[in-house]
């Protein structure tokens, strides 16, 4: 497919003149834009669009500008997003961005909210500065070709690189290989040797062994002790936040007196007393067996990540090893990091020391090794060989540009 130049033969040979003539124009002032932004250090948009959130800020800098939860609302005929999407009073509610559960984008949203953020909080538009966009959950090939559509033909942006969230994650870690575990509202274990993801050691989990998995068991376990909160998620979320934990030794934890255990949490409902549900509602993550309602085969993370080091060639797997780096919103969970490093060492030879690094700003792991990857480039002259060039795609298909990608 070659948008933009006409296929048929049989045109005038002044007509095709005068094409080419305006299409190398075109290039010309798409190419100019790209290798400013190469040579001159002019910005990069650097945009991580997660089913939680969505960061968005300047290649090179440490933290994103922008940060908010990845939902809009559509009010009348004016569109909002994030914070003030959640905070708008007006009839109905809002809609995320990324269904993870179904594997669905609203893609009107999406792009609506790539145009808003460029234009409203960087003062620019997209036609106007390349652009880095993480792979977003539940991504397929198709959707990689309307991304790259819709940026270069509605939006013609002048140049654009899809990358690997994974990679992206340890290069915010300096190191090219190792084992990514994110896990938020999914899970998603990623071996990577070299700045390449090892797919067939890959394991993606979008139904149990996630964020949202524990706030519903914990919802199922507050009714044990008279909490109804089943209608109210949210709330039960709030609540998770501030009182759940992972027991680094399940068992010693089951012994402890209630009254150690025991703390109040101040909801909208009310006071929420909790005790044992506080560590017993995300061990699912260790062993999903204990969720009785769930058909499973009882393999939890830190299996997950053996499977994911067992994966990569022999000779790599020490360093895969001792470079398992955790991000995302259940990564946070006291106790996580800890439990995970134990398990994971019980299962490996001595040789394969495991250490498991979560960075305090890990939430922002993603953008972070994004942001430092395009400066990577800058410094090495290779932006081109990342980037696809808004004339190079409409001149060679969408193919040639998912071409440029190494994402499976």
């Amino acid at each position: 497919r070659r948008s933009g130049r006409e296929e048929d033969e049989k045109d005038e040979d002044d007509e095709e003149e005068t094409h080419s003539i305006a299409y190398e124009d075109e290039y010309q002032e798409n190419l100019s834009a790209f290798h400013m932004a190469k040579a001159e250090g002019d910005p990069v948009l650097v945009m991580d669009m997660g089913s939680s959130y969505v960061k968005a800020g300047v290649a090179g800098e440490m933290y994103p500008s922008y940060v908010a939860p990845s939902v809009y609302k559509k009010v009348n005929e004016e569109m909002h997003f994030g914070y003030a999407a959640l905070e708008d009073r007006s009839a109905g509610g809002v809609s995320p961005l990324i269904d993870v559960e179904h594997g669905k984008i609203d893609w009107h949203g999406v792009e609506a909210m790539w145009e808003y953020v460029v234009e409203e909080e960087f003062g620019t538009t997209l036609s106007e500065v390349p652009v880095l966009l993480c792979d977003m959950p539940v991504m397929s090939k198709e959707a990689r070709k309307r991304v790259f559509e819709v940026m270069f033909e509605k939006m013609e942006c002048p140049g654009v690189c899809i990358a690997d969230p994974a990679v992206m994650a340890l290069y915010a870690h300096a190191e090219t290989t190792g084992v990514i575990v994110d896990i938020g509202n999914h899970l998603q274990v990623s071996p990577i040797v070299q700045g390449h993801r090892i797919t067939g050691g890959s394991y993606r989990d979008r139904r149990l062994l996630t964020g949202r998995s524990i706030t519903h068991t914990l919802a199922q376990q507050l009714v044990g002790r008279g909490y109804y909160f089943q209608k109210k998620m949210e709330l039960v979320e709030k609540v998770k936040k501030k009182a759940a934990y992972v027991a680094v030794d399940f068992q010693a934890e089951l012994q402890r007196p209630l009254e150690d255990l025991q703390m109040m949490v101040e909801t909208s409902a009310g006071a929420v007393t909790l005790l044992q549900e506080r560590f017993k509602c995300a061990e699912l993550l260790f062993d999903p067996a204990l969720i009785s309602s769930v058909s499973v085969d009882g393999v939890g993370v830190a299996e997950r990540v053996v499977q994911a080091i067992r994966s990569v060639p022999i000779t790599d797997r020490p360093a895969a090893a001792r470079n398992i780096i955790v991000c995302g919103g259940s990564s946070v969970l006291p106790g996580f990091k800890e439990r995970l490093e134990k398990e994971i060492a019980k299962a490996l030879p001595p040789s394969q020391r495991a250490v498991v690094k979560a960075s305090n700003s890990r939430k922002y792991s993603v953008w972070q090794g994004a942001s430092a990857f395009v400066e990577l480039c800058r410094s090495r002259g290779t932006m081109e060989d990342v980037f696809v060039l808004r004339h190079d795609y409409l001149d060679e298909g969408v193919d040639y540009a998912l071409s440029k990608i190494q994402i499976e």
